[in-house]
């Protein structure tokens, strides 16, 4: 039961003698998330002291995935992987998904308060799809993983927060609906090594503890999207212009005024 979930431990003991690789098609939430420096640390740091670092770290993140209802799929080196799923949709696992990447995010700057000489800021990706769950391999090793075009596709929108510079990001289909999160429009984009654009988001806050800056900031840059989308690149600089005067360090907004610059 410490390594793969409980359901799969009872269909290990109710299902014994089924195929071991069957899967289930199901659909929900895919959580990616990655820490920076690890490498670094990796490379400074001996081995035991490493893992006991990052046993610590991924208590951190574990707490709030199973305190809403999410799997802990896979984890390797510095990345987790956790899924919110069922076999019918369900916007219920959108909010527990969104709910639980902000409090990792602050679990986090816990953690970095706690270990100031190993501080590992944590990117967050959040997806929507449908994804096969079960037991992958083959003769006498299986593991129990996720596997689908959501699974990618999760793992790049973590990515897309180094262009960003961001914390969580997000498909917009995932906070469809929900009325309880802050979120900043981000416009449509390619991410590498896809063939679609997906509807990107940055998830900032619950929407009861939004401070008035933050609320005017997603304000403003869904003037900026809307400019940038209609190629009025002399619009959406002045309102990019005018972010950075009160936010001079906001990554979104230096992403798309250097977009704009080049166009």
């Amino acid at each position: 039961g410490k390594y793969v979930p409980d359901k799969v431990v009872n269909d290990f003991i109710h299902n014994a003698g089924l195929e071991t690789a069957r899967g289930q098609l199901l659909y929900g939430i895919c959580m990616d998330t990655d820490a920076e420096r690890y490498t670094e640390l990796s490379e400074k740091m001996h081995p035991t002291e490493l893992m006991v670092l990052m046993n610590a770290y991924y208590s951190m993140l574990f707490e709030p995935v199973k305190a809403h209802e999410g799997l802990i799929s896979d984890v390797k080196g510095d990345a987790m992987l956790a899924l919110w799923t069922e076999r019918n949709f369900s916007k219920r696992h959108c909010e527990q998904a969104c709910k639980a990447a902000l409090e990792i995010v602050n679990a986090v700057e816990l953690f970095n308060h706690s270990y100031p000489e190993a501080v590992l800021p944590t990117r967050i990706g959040l997806h929507i799809g449908e994804v096969v769950v079960g037991n992958v391999g083959t003769v006498d090793h299986y593991e129990y993983r996720a596997v689908g075009d959501l699974v990618n596709s999760a793992n790049r929108i973590q990515i897309a927060n180094k262009h960003f510079r961001t914390r969580i990001l997000l498909s917009t289909d995932v906070i469809e609906g929900l009325d309880l999160f802050l979120t900043r429009p981000l416009g449509k984009v390619l991410l590498h090594g896809k063939s679609n654009p997906i509807s990107l988001a940055e998830l900032i806050t619950f929407k009861e503890k939004a401070a008035d800056d933050q609320i005017w900031l997603c304000e403003v840059f869904a003037k900026v999207i809307r400019a940038y989308e209609a190629q009025s690149w002399a619009q959406a600089q002045r309102n990019l212009l005018e972010i950075l005067e009160k936010f001079p360090n906001d990554g979104p907004s230096r992403f798309f005024l250097n977009r704009c610059e080049d166009y």
